[in-house]
């Protein structure tokens, strides 16, 4: 199966359209994925793994000279001959619409009417996906809210309009489809950082609050030791059993003092598990950034080689990481 996506620019829209290139891929490793970029932003996708091949388009060379859309329609009338089974047009534009169409798919892809700003652009599209928010459900739903202060309430105002779909609009779908996963049954569930980014392990959870002994475990040296911190309440709330690095509260389980390593495995191999952040913001946090994730990544290496089964490691990092 061959895909064309089109998204044009800019540099913050591209990357964070990315993210789904490994979604398509992990569906299904076979599929072809060709991206139609304005000729200034290539350099954003290069040497992305999950993208087959990158397609320049100069449009805003239009601008300056109208004779110039003849080039562009050649252009795109000679990638037309990949002869793409899905085109996605992941700009919502008129224009984006437009190359999409011409690219001439077997179905093209796009964003429904009512969830775009240039709504004739869904004209050009046979499915059409509705990423829509119920402002007036929103509205209504934080209307009743009493603020304390100015940025409370600058924090509400926000929440209206950011607040996850998949928690409001998409609810109902999204939980019906993690309700299907094969997901095996057990009485006892763990993790220490699922509740903040896997949206799946929340929603299963809930679902079966009253049926799992749900155990938790500490991540991070400020928890126990803060005054104020957010992330341990919520997380010491929602579970029976909260294992910490030594110190002991209620409900809390400590972990020995010593890591015992077993050298003996089943299959010779151990899954270290990266982390990951939702794609949506819920808290404010430091964070490291820039040049400060070098040296995480570097102190996390350090760490790995102390153990002796460092060959028999794989690491298996967060899919949108």
């Amino acid at each position: 199966m061959k895909i064309a996506i089109v998204k044009l620019s800019a540099m913050g829209d591209i990357i964070h359209a990315m993210v789904a290139l490994e979604f398509i891929k992990e569906h299904n490793p076979n599929i072809k994925i060709d991206w139609i970029v304005e000729e200034g932003f290539k350099a954003v996708l290069e040497h992305n793994p999950y993208i087959d091949n990158i397609l320049t388009l100069n449009l805003k060379s239009i601008k300056k000279d109208k004779l110039a859309i003849f080039k562009e329609i050649k252009k795109v009338k000679e990638y037309k001959k990949n002869r793409y089974d899905l085109v996605i047009d992941a700009q919502g534009l008129i224009k984006s619409a437009i190359v999409s169409k011409l690219l001439g798919g077997k179905k093209v892809a796009g964003f429904s009417k009512s969830s775009i700003r240039e709504k004739v652009a869904s004209w050009f599209y046979d499915i059409k996906v509705d990423t829509n928010i119920d402002l007036h459900k929103r509205k209504k739903l934080f209307e009743n809210i009493n603020t304390v202060d100015e940025f409370e309430n600058l924090v509400f105002e926000t929440l209206i309009y950011n607040f996850p779909i998949i928690y409001l609009e998409s609810f109902l779908d999204f939980r019906e489809k993690v309700l299907k996963f094969p997901i095996k049954k057990s009485k006892i569930i763990y993790s220490a950082n699922a509740l903040h980014g896997n949206e799946i392990f929340k929603f299963y959870v809930a679902e079966n609050y009253n049926k799992l002994v749900i155990t938790y475990g500490q991540h991070g040296g400020g928890i126990g030791v803060d005054r104020v911190n957010i992330s341990e309440e919520v997380e010491r709330s929602f579970c029976d059993i909260y294992f910490t690095y030594g110190w002991s509260d209620k409900k809390t389980k400590a972990l020995p003092k010593e890591l015992k390593i077993i050298n003996s495995f089943d299959n010779e191999k151990i899954i270290y598990v990266m982390t990951a952040l939702p794609r949506y913001f819920y808290r404010f946090v430091y964070q490291e950034d820039s040049s400060k994730m070098l040296d995480y990544i570097e102190n996390t290496k350090e760490f790995l080689k102390s153990f002796n089964l460092i060959n028999n490691l794989i690491i298996r990092p967060y899919m949108q990481d």
